[in-house]
């Protein structure tokens, strides 16, 4: 996985996968990423293994907000998740993995911090294990439970039963989903990603800007 990568005498490797994406929505899972104690490199590589660039990103050059390193969960035009780190050139690269996608990014933001401080490398991430439902069995099948049971609904309705007795719980029920509604957005002072439930005052936890959701 190294591919032409080697290690310095002084520098350990912490982290390495395979089958990434780097460059933007285009780009293929071809590449190979790597965390060592001195650098991120990304093996960029061609549809058949070949080893096209090398880029290596040394982690001194990752930028810095209140003594915590900018490495956060982004997202394409497309909605795909994305790694996003952000350099003292004022670059952003952005990573994103096949498998288990969200799962992974918080992984890797979470090695990174450990690596460079600033954080105990659990809750610099900015976001929930809701988030990565996606990623899993679980969250598939609960997208399927979901699906089926209004395709049950639309059914029964185009038959004509209708459940009016519980129609008080029901609207009881909406309203309680629309006031406990989750919502992200971007922090106003250092464009971290923020979560939580709408009207909710939330703290940024990179720049502990107070905010509405």
């Amino acid at each position: 996985m190294a591919g032409k990568y080697r290690l310095m005498p002084n520098e350990s490797m912490i982290l390495q996968e395979s089958s990434v994406a780097h460059g933007g929505m285009f780009a293929i899972y071809t590449d190979d990423l790597m965390l060592t104690s001195l650098n991120l490199v990304c093996v960029n590589k061609g549809v058949f293994g070949n080893t096209k660039n090398v880029f290596v990103y040394p982690l001194s050059q990752i930028k810095m907000f209140n003594g915590k390193p900018q490495v956060m969960m982004g997202k394409l035009s497309n909605g795909t998740a994305t790694l996003d780190v952000y350099l003292t050139s004022g670059e952003c690269e952005s990573f994103n993995f096949q498998a288990g996608n969200k799962r992974n990014i918080k992984k890797w933001i979470d090695a990174i911090i450990s690596v460079v401080g600033g954080g105990d490398g659990q809750t610099g991430s900015g976001y929930d294990d809701d988030d990565y439902d996606s990623d899993t069995l679980v969250g598939a099948f609960r997208e399927v439970g979901d699906e089926l049971k209004d395709a049950g609904n639309e059914f029964l309705d185009a038959l004509g039963f209708k459940p009016r007795k519980n129609a008080p719980k029901a609207a009881a029920s909406v309203a309680g989903a629309v006031a406990s509604e989750r919502v992200s957005k971007k922090c106003m002072s250092c464009s971290a990603p923020l979560t939580g439930y709408r009207g909710q005052t939330v703290k940024c936890k990179y720049c502990d800007t107070e905010q509405t959701l």
